[in-house]
């Protein structure tokens, strides 16, 4: 049974438009730069997958990482001993816990197929960001890079709060979650959309055929040949807030955010040092 959103609540929605208006700008929705007028989407489900008014996000042009979403910096950092990932202080979770028991040789394989080829000066990071429910919920490409392979887990589907976070060891390890795993110019690159509370429904553009939030799915795995996309674009869509992990490998990265900062789609979220230095180094000649 799918309960990306509450049936009654969907059968409503329709009747009861500016109600649901009045809730959803208490949640936080910026009407504003929502392309359609609310009366446009036929159900709650449709609302929350909403594209944005062009020009409502601006890609950053020199940061080496941007958001690939809206929402609030929930944990950031190097991944601890090169397996751990901190879901809040004191609280983690294990590469393999979140990937797979491969996820060494998953990260192993995607670094020898990238134009890095090899782990020499590179580091393993991670970032985690909350989609809270008044979140456009449209997740983009942070870095241009190529997406190798599909890995659906269907797993519980806890709420992902801020406060249920801090409750549930490992909670981004046992919801149910969708992780693009591939490479990028520094080597390993992933992302993973984490389902919440009912909420396990994710769209990825470039797979249609690709299904979660199915009643008796097991663990699938796909494999993609050339899916390239560059920054910015639109590779997935939530149907309800949500969360997203990166992990990818990078030499001397710096990240510009701070926990608990509120981002949207397209703002920089770091740089890779050397890459600064020698902007810096040609700028002066």
């Amino acid at each position: 049974m799918n309960l990306c959103i509450p049936c009654i609540f969907t059968s409503l929605f329709r009747f009861f438009r500016p109600r649901f208006r009045s809730c959803l700008f208490r949640a936080g929705v910026n009407f504003s730069e929502v392309e359609l007028p609310l009366s446009d989407y036929a159900s709650l489900s449709t609302f929350f997958r909403r594209h944005l008014k062009p020009g409502s996000r601006h890609i950053h042009p020199t940061a080496d990482l941007v958001s690939p979403v809206d929402g609030r910096v929930l944990t950031f950092g190097e991944v601890f001993e090169g397996k751990y990932i901190e879901q809040v202080k004191g609280c983690r979770f294990t590469l393999e816990e979140f990937l797979g028991s491969d996820a060494a040789e998953l990260i192993k394989r995607q670094r020898e197929e990238s134009p890095a080829h090899n782990s020499a000066g590179k580091k393993l990071f991670y970032c985690v960001i909350y989609l809270a429910p008044g979140d456009y919920h449209g997740v983009h490409s942070p870095v241009e890079w190529t997406i190798k392979e599909a890995r659906h887990f269907p797993g519980d589907l806890f709420s992902v709060s801020p406060l249920a976070v801090q409750l549930i060891e490992p909670l981004f390890a046992l919801n149910e979650r969708l992780a693009l795993n591939g490479h990028w110019q520094h080597g390993f690159f992933s992302l993973t959309s984490v389902g919440a509370f009912n909420v396990g429904s994710i769209n990825v553009e470039f797979d249609p055929s690709l299904q979660t939030n199915l009643e008796g799915q097991t663990y699938t795995e796909v494999a993609y040949e050339e899916v390239q996309p560059k920054r910015g674009d639109c590779i997935a869509f939530f149907n309800f807030g949500s969360t997203v992990v990166l992990l990818f490998e990078a030499p001397d990265f710096s990240f510009h955010i701070s926990k608990k900062e509120r981002v949207k789609m397209g703002q920089s979220l770091g740089e890779i040092q050397s890459n600064r230095a020698n902007a810096s180094s040609r700028g002066r000649q």
